[in-house]
């Protein structure tokens, strides 16, 4: 390592450290998840209304009311399951949409 690289080191951290304790301080920083940890991704907006009970309101300001289910394999679309039957309902239609309080869709 060279002495200009050491120096910088040493100005941010106030003193010099060995290649052992870099070495230290990089892996504490970048700790791998190991085997007995969850390592899990963070929920999607529609991933946390999967399953559940939703108000879905659409960009021509109709509203539908139903059973949402949403699955990593069509990023494009959701299905919209409702007493009339299921609706496919293109992503980029919708406005907003409400889950319904205590629906939880079990």
């Amino acid at each position: 390592m060279s002495k200009a690289r050491l120096e910088k080191l040493a100005r941010k951290y106030g003193k010099y450290l060995s290649m052992e304790e870099m070495k230290a301080e990089n892996r504490s920083k970048n700790k791998v998840v190991g085997e007995g940890e969850n390592k899990s991704k963070p929920k999607g907006y529609f991933e946390r209304f999967n399953h559940k009970q939703v108000v879905i309101t659409l960009l021509n300001g109709e509203t539908l009311r139903g059973k949402l289910h949403t699955n990593r394999y069509n990023k494009y679309d959701v299905l919209l399951e409702n007493s009339n039957g299921k609706i496919l309902i293109p992503k980029h239609s919708i406005l907003y949409m409400m889950e319904i309080s205590g629906g939880d869709g079990k």
